[in-house]
């Protein structure tokens, strides 16, 4: 995947591919497809705030896609749900369901977020399936998510699905995938985020997330240590959970995974060889997930699970000569994370990295973490602010620098070996902008 560049004699890409790569950077600010004309014709149209879940419900309710599918999975979470989402997928399609999901956000394309059968959705089939949607708005007020999560409702309705399996854009509660019923629910997660929405504790963005439950249904909660306001959800609405720790769980045994997880007829527990691209927490929670959902997966339909990708999501690019490693980790837990999985599996390399983050973000705390494991990082100055703000933060660290993403590249890519790792992660817009300035140029 990417581009193989040549090196002149000091290693150093040549100017020309560096010309190229900076202006497929320019290249990736102005290039709109179709598709996303008519989401900025019909995005135009609709709030900028949040509105009601009644609000969407209504439109749902018009369309009639509410109930789209037989079986439903919403799974929320700080971190990790388009990799749960994903997984999860993988383990349902093995298994013979036809499956749609629905992720978010999306890193080049909004294909990216409406999938059937583990494939992106067409242009025409989303297009479609907006055109529809905006038909019945009837003037209640849709946010660009809640016309996307509609969106992808009405195209899963069509396909006489087995099961959908829909990613949580903010919180639980409030969010748009909300006004489906899930039939499995799962919490990848609970650490703070957003927390100019939906609180500044754990207790009260649990309590969020934990909307998403409803009752006597399974739920799935993929850390052994959620907030009390979890559980206390869970005991109100009678709801059967499972654990991570106490009663599912992966881990690496040698060159195989070891796959634990609880079905009806007690703990079981399966070994599929190869390594997961995806986190080990992320994987197991998508097999408790599926074994709520339809019953024992097989060994082949875990072994899917566990081989799932999805992109900006601990990949490995080799592309101008360099080693690359894209990860959309965008708060201070998910950064701490990336940081420990780089330490265990790249702890004899030489690793250099690439972060920006937005205004809001504890960017400290997730430099505290990278500066553990990178030699040098480069703050990449994006939009309007940032120089002044990456300034501030360079100040923590002699390791650190400030450049214009552009630099930035030039900088890493001149000072680095093609044996070295560049680590790129801290915000969705940093990873999209490397990732298809790499792949494409």
């Amino acid at each position: 995947m990417g581009h193989q560049s040549k090196l002149s004699p000091n290693g150093a890409v040549s100017e020309t591919l560096t010309g190229r790569l900076f202006s497929v950077f320019a290249d990736a600010r102005c290039a709109v497809s179709d598709l996303e004309w008519i989401l900025e014709r019909i995005d135009s149209g609709l709030t900028r705030s949040r509105v009601p879940l009644d609000s969407v419900r209504e439109v749902g309710c018009r369309l009639g896609v509410l109930s789209p599918a037989n079986r439903a999975v919403v799974i929320g979470g700080t971190n990790g749900k388009g990799s749960t989402a994903v997984a999860l997928e993988a383990v349902l399609v093995a298994s013979g369901l036809r499956v749609g999901t629905a992720l978010s956000p999306h890193l080049h394309r909004v294909n990216e977020r409406i999938r059937l059968d583990g494939r992106e959705a067409s242009d025409s089939q989303i297009e479609a399936s907006l055109r529809e949607v905006v038909s019945f708005q009837k003037g209640s007020s849709l946010t660009y998510f809640d016309c996307l999560v509609l969106a992808s409702l009405v195209l899963f309705h069509r396909h006489s699905l087995d099961c959908i399996v829909l990613e949580v854009g903010l919180g639980g509660r409030l969010d748009a995938t909300n006004v489906v019923d899930a039939d499995v629910a799962a919490i990848t997660n609970v650490s703070l985020d957003h927390v100019e929405t939906l609180g500044t504790d754990r207790e009260s963005i649990g309590r969020e997330k934990a909307g998403v439950f409803r009752a006597g249904r399974p739920v799935v909660i993929g850390e052994p240590h959620p907030p009390r306001s979890v559980i206390q959800r869970i005991e109100a609405l009678d709801c059967p959970f499972h654990l991570h720790t106490r009663d599912f769980s992966a881990t690496r045994a040698g060159s195989n995974l070891a796959i634990q997880f609880t079905s009806e007829r007690g703990k079981q527990s399966v070994r599929v060889h190869g390594a997961a691209t995806l986190d080990l927490q992320s994987v197991a929670t998508a097999v408790q997930a599926a074994t709520c959902v339809m019953g024992e997966p097989s060994r082949a339909a875990i072994r899917a699970g566990a081989s799932a990708r999805l992109i900006g999501r601990w990949e490995k690019i080799r592309a101008l000569g360099r080693r690359w490693l894209l990860d959309c980790a965008h708060n201070a837990n998910a950064i701490e994370r990336i940081a420990l999985r780089v330490d265990e599996q790249f702890a004899d390399d030489s690793v250099l990295g690439l972060f920006h983050c937005k205004p809001q973000k504890d960017a400290g705390a997730m430099l505290d973490s990278l500066v553990r494991v990178c030699e040098a990082v480069h703050l990449a100055c994006i939009g309007q602010g940032d120089e002044q703000r990456m300034c501030a933060l360079a100040c923590r660290s002699s390791k650190f620098s400030v450049a214009s993403i552009e630099q930035a590249v030039r900088i890493l890519i001149d000072s680095s070996t093609s044996n070295d790792l560049i680590l790129v992660c801290g915000s969705f817009e940093l990873v999209s902008r490397i990732r298809r300035a790499l792949i494409v140029g």
